[in-house]
């Protein structure tokens, strides 16, 4: 017979890492595209149909959307590293 595992004891402060680690990511990732659609350097790539200018805008575009939905989770992020999510 195999013996049960134990259950691991939960500290609060576990959620509070987790919440702490998705800041730091979040926080970078964001960081890093919003500066891409800001002054980053050239974008390239795109659709080939489009031309050159479009695509720029286009990237810079998706870019900067990605750093806003990523500083909005980073929002909410801090809301639970606080302890205000429970």
């Amino acid at each position: 017979m195999m013996p049960t595992p134990r259950a691991l004891p939960s500290t609060p402060a576990a959620p509070r890492l987790g919440a702490l680690l998705a800041l730091v990511i979040l926080v970078s990732l964001g960081a890093m595209a919003l500066w891409i659609a800001i002054a980053g350097p050239r974008v390239s790539g795109g659709l080939p149909w489009l031309p050159d200018l479009w695509n720029q805008r286009l990237g810079r575009t998706v870019f900067g959307f990605g750093g806003i939905v990523c500083c909005s989770l980073a929002m909410l992020a801090w809301r639970d590293v606080r302890g205000g999510g429970r």
